[in-house]
């Protein structure tokens, strides 16, 4: 999904602040005859798998119209990164736009401040001068965006608290049982002269290996998940999920993995190491 915006030939760094990568800009399209020319960003280009030279056929969300469009020239990417939700942004000229869907409506305007001038007293004087407006910011995108993820992570963060609880019981039931059945070995091993420590360590390795091998079947179905998930968005819709595999992410995960095993384990392997040699021997 390409973000299509219409623009004066002459307006495009300012509007967008993006620069020409490669071919040529609207201005020269216009002079050149070319009355449906397409800038496209380097994001784009890549995803979509179009070009300079290219003739690329594009149709809005709520529109079955279709509209044909020549590539003349890539510009950089846009400096607000919405690779989750689409793929780049392109560019047409203001007038073609407004030909092509019939109207002289012009959705939006972008407002660039030189140096020593307030973004909020400029707000507020077009807010005072048009009250229909609705005028946004940077600093009000900035914390949408930063809302949006910080509800996010807050049920990203349930959710995988919830995940552990339930890991973390499943892990200390395991060893619980493993203890009951293994009652009477862990009476041959105290009475041949193991220690409490060695009793306590057998199961809390056992319990940490567990988890350790739930973590390790976790990061390999995760990266199944979003790199399957990602090939059927791309599919579906023509733009990918924005995701990074890094290393400290999965180390992150297996400690953390580790550490739940060592918790979940502690109460049954305290038990088991407390059981009396006497007592162990005669359980069957």
């Amino acid at each position: 999904m390409l973000s299509l915006a219409g623009v004066e030939p002459d307006k495009l760094a300012i509007a967008f602040t993006v620069t020409l990568v490669a071919g040529h800009d609207l201005e020269w399209a216009l002079a050149n005859g070319i009355s449906n020319p397409l800038l496209i960003d380097e994001t784009a280009s890549a995803i979509v798998g179009f070009g300079i030279n290219d003739t690329i056929l594009m149709t809005g969300l709520m529109s079955s119209s279709v509209y044909e469009f020549y590539i003349v020239g890539m510009t950089s990417a846009f400096q607000i990164d919405l690779s989750f939700i689409m793929a780049g942004f392109a560019y047409t000229t203001l007038e073609y736009m407004q030909d092509t869907m019939a109207t002289t409506n012009v959705q939006y305007f972008m407002i660039t401040l030189e140096d020593g001038y307030d973004m909020n007293t400029m707000k507020a004087t077009i807010q005072a001068a048009y009250p229909e407006a609705d005028v946004t910011t940077s600093e009000d995108v900035i914390a949408m965006s930063e809302q949006i993820m910080d509800m996010i992570f807050a049920v990203l963060m349930a959710i995988g608290s919830i995940s552990l609880l339930v890991g973390g019981l499943m892990i200390t039931n395991t060893t619980m049982m493993s203890v009951l059945e293994r009652t009477r070995e862990i009476g041959i091993v105290k009475s041949i002269g193991g220690k409490r420590t060695h009793v306590l360590t057998i199961f809390i390795t056992e319990a940490v290996m567990i988890a350790m091998i739930g973590g390790i079947v976790g990061c390999i179905l995760s990266i199944a998940a979003v790199t399957g998930l990602t090939g059927i968005v791309y599919g579906m819709y023509g733009f990918p999920l924005a995701y990074s595999l890094e290393p400290w992410i999965f180390m992150a995960g297996l400690g953390m993995a580790g550490g739940i095993g060592a918790i979940a384990g502690a109460f049954p392997s305290w038990r088991a190491a407390s059981v009396k040699p006497v007592e162990a021997l005669r359980y069957q």
